[in-house]
Formats: C-alpha cells, sequence, structure tokens
C-alpha cells in the first residue's frame, strides 16, 4: 500500500467514526428528556404535598371546632370525678382487705409451700439436664479428638508415601 492510500483510508475510516459517533450519540436528547421528567415530577410531587396540606388543615379547624370545646368542658370536670373515683377505690380496698386478712395468712403458707416445691423440681431437672449435657459434650469430644487422631495419622501416611523414594 502507498503511502496515499493509507491516508485516503485513514480518512474513510475517520469520517465513518464521526458519522457513527454523531448517530449513536445520545446525549442532548437524554439531558433534555431527564431536565423534562424532572420538572413533570416536581409539579405533580407539589400538587400532592399542596392536597396533603390542605387536608391537614381542614382536619385542624374541624378538630378546633368541635373537639376542643368538649375537651375544655370535660378537663373541667376531671377534678371532682378523680376525687370521687378515689372515694370509691378507696372504700373498695378497705372492704378487700377485710375479706381477705383471713385467708391471706392461710394462703401465704401454702404459695411458700407450693413454690419450695416448685423450685426443688426445677433444680433437679436442670441437675438432670446439666448432666446429660456434660455427658454428650464428654463423648461429643472423644468423637472428635478420635476423628482429628485419624486425619492426623492419614495425614503423616500420605506424606511419608509422597516423599518416599
Amino acid at each position: 500500500m502507498t503511502m496515499a492510500t493509507r491516508t485516503g483510508m485513514e480518512k474513510i475510516v475517520k469520517d465513518a467514526g464521526e458519522i457513527s459517533t454523531r448517530l449513536l450519540d445520545h446525549k442532548a436528547f437524554t439531558h433534555g428528556q431527564a431536565r423534562f421528567m424532572l420538572r413533570e415530577f416536581e409539579e405533580r410531587r407539589g400538587y400532592r404535598e399542596m392536597r396533603r396540606l390542605q387536608e391537614a388543615e381542614e382536619t385542624m379547624t374541624r378538630m378546633a371546632d368541635s373537639l376542643l370545646p368538649d375537651t375544655l368542658a370535660l378537663t373541667q370536670e376531671l377534678p371532682t370525678m378523680l376525687a370521687r373515683l378515689e372515694a370509691a377505690n378507696r372504700m373498695c380496698n378497705r372492704i378487700l382487705q377485710h375479706q381477705d386478712e383471713p385467708r391471706e395468712h392461710e394462703a401465704l403458707g401454702k404459695g411458700r409451700e407450693r413454690r419450695r416445691a416448685e423450685l426443688d423440681a426445677s433444680l433437679r431437672r436442670m441437675r438432670e439436664h446439666c448432666a446429660g449435657t456434660d455427658a454428650r459434650h464428654d463423648r461429643e469430644m472423644a468423637e472428635t479428638r478420635a476423628r482429628y487422631e485419624r486425619l492426623a495419622l492419614e495425614l503423616q501416611e500420605g506424606y511419608a508415601r509422597t516423599t518416599a523414594p
């Protein structure tokens, strides 16, 4: 090939490359579409947020108009209601104390005995469980040691075979 044909070929290749980049380069179009979508999204979001704010404002005005006066009226009656409830509660507690005093001592003794028996049974079960767990652990440790000793022996035998002449 001559020098003239080589430069001609280079120009053709260069022109083909420029044409393909122009045809396949869509950065400007992509950026424009992205800006358009972003603007559209922001508008929709703004409308949605405005609608939510208006709904919240309506709810607050309804609450201020209807619930607030009722709540204020009820709070004025609260101290008297609280005093009555406390008095009724004290009376009920006194009645319960008088009824429960004889049974209380008896129930306490039975409860102590029952809890002591439950504690003894629970401790016995725990000791048995611990003994079983310790035995199982010892057995598994022995099996694991034996397995690793076999593996070490096999490894030494394999090494001896590979290094033997």
